[in-house]
Parts: structure tokens; C-alpha cells; sequence
């Protein structure tokens, strides 16, 4: 077993020994440098450096009980016969070392030597993408975003497939409050690398800074999935939260009559109601949204509250006639059509519901959710050229939308294409882990390939998912 396998002390991630020869000629009195090293050339071989490197961490904290445990070890290595090459040392002509010391001067906090450091490595290799990020992360800390942005794009004109050079120049345009190039720039890096939390966390941000506080929340849910730990996306998403709401109320005062904006009361009943929606008490929540309407018979916002409960409860006809009043209150919103047509779908006015469904593509073209309720309907009727041309637009404005996979994988099974459908339903499952009717269609999928443990099991977890 390497030396290196052992417990660590610590929290520090383990360096190349290059990397702990920087660290140590910036602070020579940190055991924990000498200590790293140590293990690093052992595991090379290096057994007479590693031995040297334990005595000094020993010297420094001779109360750790590791750096004595390594050395004994590192010991009795060397007496089985093991041969000692060459050292590493730190070359100041090396790039790799040069970049070491840069990323430990930067650590120190000493960014204007770690910008010299890394600007030596540029020099000795124009093309080493590492020491441009380098060095453009340092420039972000010191608000040189232009600068940095200029580093960033070299990689990128390198390397266009570098993950960490799209998410730096994203976030020194964060920097900059350009919030449209950071939201390109961080959606290339999820296209390179869609299992890194903070790429998430970044985009959210960006679009948190733009007012797109639904996409910020699916964001910052996804950075959540992948790190649940990460508090920033925590804290991130309660913000969105607060500031839709508080955006929504604003919306609702805006589409007011003429007479003036909603009443104390009214806001007061329609408050009331979606507390108890929140706790599930759909009858009161009725109730209040009723009282916010009667003292206030504009209340755009009521009536679409109330006609999702109605939705909810299986009262399509209340929900229409709800749905219907608000589009009446403001006819140019394009998601309360799509919301009108699935419940007129549920009624069996097809007629009527693609109508509903074609006025909120037109009002609202550049909104995943018009386009998947669209999708969705036209799934329902089998018309699958046009559903999946509408799943693929979802996917378009929106690569996270769960209905999205979950549309484009259905129809990909219609068509035989297994692999594609399980690819999708993954996707949809992975965003949405709770998402019944995802494992059962890759449940049918899987019936179809002949795999059917798989079959079973995604069918059992739907049952248990409907159940709960």
C-alpha cells in the first residue's frame, strides 16, 4: 500500500512534491509542507528525501504521531532494497514548478507574486492553459476583470473545449454585471462538464442578475443536487425565492384596473390562501382566494391561485372558468393560455385546447413552459413529429427542464429508439428524483430492450412514488 493511502491530516488536498517545494520556500516553518512532500516522494521512490523531509516535519511538531508512523515506514522501505532516484526539486526553469509556486504564492495570499510566477510560466510556454487560468483567477480577485477575461479567452482560442477557462471568464463577467455573456459562458462550461455544482451556482447567479429568478431557482436546485452541502445555493435560492414573490406582487399590482391597485385586504385574504395552499388545505386556500376576488374583482393573481386548485381537485370546469377570467383581466400573457388548454384538453375540447396552446407559443416564444405544455398535448394525441419538435425547443431555451427529457424520451420510445429514450429518462430522473411517471416510462423502455429486472424495478419505484 503507498504511503500515501494513510489517513491525512487535515483538510488540505494533496500537491505534486513541486507544488510542496514552493510552499515550503514561501513558508519553511509548515511541518504539514515538509510532511506532504515527504509522502509524495516516497510513494516516486524517493525514500532518502521522503526520510529527510519527515525529520524536518518532526523537528517542526514533534507531537504529531504521523510524521514519526511515515518515517518508520518510509524506513524500513528503504532497507527492503528500494533505490532512490532523483529528487524533485524545484527548477525555476521548469514550468510545472514555475505554476506550483505561483498557485502557493496565491494561496498566501500574495497575488502580485503569484502573477509574476505565472506570467514566467506563460513565457516559458505560451500555450500552458493552466498558467493563464492561473493567473486570471488571481486578476478577478484583484478586479482586473478585463485582463483576466483577456487570459481566459487565450485558453479558450487554445483549448475551446477547457471547462475551467468558460467558468472563469463567466465569472469575471459576473464581475463586470454582464449577466448575458456569464450565462453563455457558464452554460458552455455545463455542456463540458454538466456534474460541477459551482457552475450551477454561477449561472443561477447570473440569472438571479438579470430578474430570471425561476431559471436562478432551477439552477441553484441543481448546484443543491449535486452538492447539498453547498450553502451558497441555499441561501442563493432563498433570495430567488423572495424576490419572485415579491416580483409577482409588484406584477399584480401593475395589472391592476384603473381604479387602483388591490386593496390591503385583498392582499391580506389572498396572503391567507396561499399559506394554506402551502400546507395543502386546498378548501381554504379556495376560500381566501374567493374573499381576495370579491373585494377585489381584478385580482388577476387570485383567480389563477384558485384555478390551479381547481386543477388540483379534478374541477377542470371551475379551472377553465378561472383561467379564462384572468386571461380576460390581462389577455397577453402567454403561460395562462397553455394553462387553460391542458384543462381543456382534460375536458376533451381538443379544438380548444390547441388553440389555447398556439396563442401562448406566439405571446410567450422564448418560454420552455409554453413550448412543454404544447409537447405534452400534442404527446397525448399522438402527434409525435410536432411533440418532439417541441421538446427539442424546451431543451433549447432551457437544457435543465425535466419535462424537457421526460418528452423527448417518450417520444424516443414510440420511435424504438431504446437508447435515446434511456438517455433522456435518465437525464429526467437525475433532475427530478421523486418524478413517478419518468421511472415508469423507462420501466416500459426497459420491458422493450428485455431487461426485465430493470423493468421491475423502475416499476416498483413508480408504484412507490404514486403511493406516497
Amino acid at each position: 500500500m503507498p504511503i500515501s493511502a494513510w489517513a491525512w491530516p487535515g483538510t488540505r488536498r494533496a500537491m505534486p512534491a513541486t507544488a510542496y517545494s514552493a510552499a515550503i520556500e514561501i513558508d519553511p516553518k509548515d511541518a504539514l509542507n515538509y510532511y506532504g512532500r515527504g509522502i509524495e516522494r516516497a510513494d516516486s521512490k524517493d525514500y532518502e528525501g521522503a526520510i529527510a523531509d519527515f525529520d524536518q516535519a518532526i523537528r517542526l511538531n514533534p507531537d504529531n504521531p504521523d510524521y514519526a508512523t511515515a518515517r518508520e515506514a518510509t524506513v524500513a522501505a528503504l532497507k527492503k532494497g528500494g533505490a532512490a532516484p532523483d529528487a524533485v526539486g524545484s527548477d525555476p526553469k521548469n514550468v510545472k514548478t514555475v505554476i506550483d509556486r505561483g498557485d502557493a504564492f496565491y494561496k498566501k495570499g500574495k497575488y502580485d507574486r503569484a502573477i509574476a510566477e505565472y506570467s514566467r510560466a506563460i513565457a516559458l510556454d505560451p500555450k500552458r492553459a493552466s498558467a493563464f487560468i492561473g493567473r486570471g483567477i488571481v486578476l478577478v480577485d484583484k478586479g482586473k476583470y478585463d485582463a483576466a477575461i483577456d487570459d481566459y479567452s487565450k485558453v479558450i482560442a487554445l483549448y475551446p473545449t477547457n471547462h475551467d477557462a468558460y467558468l472563469g471568464r463567466a465569472v469575471a463577467w459576473t464581475k463586470k454585471k454582464e449577466a448575458d455573456r456569464a450565462i453563455a459562458d457558464f452554460s458552455r462550461a455545463i455542456e463540458i462538464d454538466a456534474g460541477y455544482a459551482p457552475t450551477y451556482f454561477g449561472r443561477g447567479s447570473a440569472w438571479f442578475a438579470r430578474g430570471d429568478f425561476d431559471k436562478a431557482i432551477a439552477d441553484y436546485d441543481q448546484a443543491l443536487k449535486l452538492d447539498p452541502k453547498m450553502s451558497l445555493a441555499r441561501k442563493g435560492r432563498k433570495l430567488a425565492l423572495a424576490a419572485r414573490a415579491k416580483t409577482a406582487a409588484k406584477i399584480a399590482g401593475q395589472q391592476a384596473t384603473p381604479a387602483g391597485s388591490a386593496p390591503p385586504a385583498a392582499w391580506a385574504a389572498f396572503n391567507r390562501g396561499r399559506a394554506l395552499d402551502n400546507k395543502n388545505d386546498y378548501d381554504g386556500a379556495i376560500a381566501q382566494y374567493g374573499r381576495a376576488i370579491a373585494l377585489f374583482p381584478t385580482f388577476r393573481d387570485a383567480y389563477v391561485a384558485r384555478a390551479f386548485l381547481w386543477e388540483t381537485k379534478g374541477d377542470y370546469t371551475r379551472a377553465v372558468a378561472d383561467f379564462s377570467q384572468a386571461i380576460a383581466i390581462n389577455p397577453d400573457i402567454g403561460v395562462t393560455y397553455s394553462d387553460r388548454g391542458r384543462n381543456l384538453s382534460y375536458q376533451g375540447d381538443y379544438d380548444g385546447a390547441s388553440a389555447d396552446y398556439e396563442k401562448a407559443v406566439r405571446l410567450d416564444p422564448t418560454n420552455p413552459r409554453t413550448y412543454a405544455g404544447r409537447g405534452t398535448f400534442r404527446m397525448k394525441r399522438h402527434e409525435d413529429t410536432g411533440a418532439l419538435s417541441d421538446f427539442e425547443t424546451v431543451l433549447r431555451l432551457d437544457r435543465n427542464n425535466v419535462f424537457g427529457y421526460f418528452g423527448r424520451g417518450t417520444i424516443r420510445a414510440r420511435k424504438a429508439d431504446y437508447d435515446g429514450a434511456i438517455a433522456d429518462l435518465n437525464q429526467a430522473i437525475k433532475l427530478r428524483r421523486n418524478f413517478a411517471a419518468a421511472y415508469k416510462s423507462r420501466s416500459e423502455v426497459w420491458e422493450a430492450k428485455g431487461d426485465r429486472k430493470r423493468a421491475e424495478a423502475d416499476q416498483k419505484r413508480a408504484l412507490r412514488l404514486w403511493a406516497e
